[in-house]
């Protein structure tokens, strides 16, 4: 029997926690520099430079994607890392879909008159909700997780 795994780079550069320091550098040369050491390559890396040079940028217990997201968040750009490379800059809204989803009905339905899409980007979710089903025991499972402290939950 043969098994096979394959992991993204982005899952990769999130399993091994560091503890290190960078000295008089800005963020986006941190950034190149874990680029650099995960394999992607000038080429591979999309990452807009930022002004600040800070006296010490400290990874302690971090991988390094949980690094570059704290970098990211603090200089408000945006960190992924897609098909095209490893990403690092402002979010770019004017830019072109990356893909487009056609729905289809079926004929005797008929055409679809109205859809209305609501999205908050910036909202973070109170409160998630999932369910599955269980193949081994046959049996529903629901599961609830929220970002609410129960200690400060009145």
């Amino acid at each position: 029997m043969l098994s096979i795994e394959g992991h993204a780079r982005s899952v990769l550069m999130n399993k091994v926690a560091r503890c290190r320091t960078f000295e008089n550098v800005t963020r986006a040369d941190v950034v190149r520099q874990i680029a650099q050491e995960n394999g992607f390559g000038a080429n591979r890396q999309d990452i807009d430079d930022t002004e600040h040079v800070l006296p010490l940028i400290t990874q302690a217990r971090m991988t390094d994607a949980q690094l570059l997201r704290r970098l990211a968040d603090r200089e408000g750009f945006e960190f992924y890392v897609d098909f095209d490379g490893l990403h690092f800059h402002q979010r770019r809204l004017g830019q072109k879909p990356v893909r487009t989803l056609q729905w289809y009905t079926a004929p005797e339905i008929g055409e679809i008159i109205s859809l209305n899409i609501e999205n908050d980007v910036t909202a973070k979710p109170g409160a998630v909700s999932i369910r599955g089903r269980d193949p081994l025991t046959r049996k529903d499972i629901a599961e609830r997780g929220s970002n609410v402290n129960p200690l400060q939950a009145g």
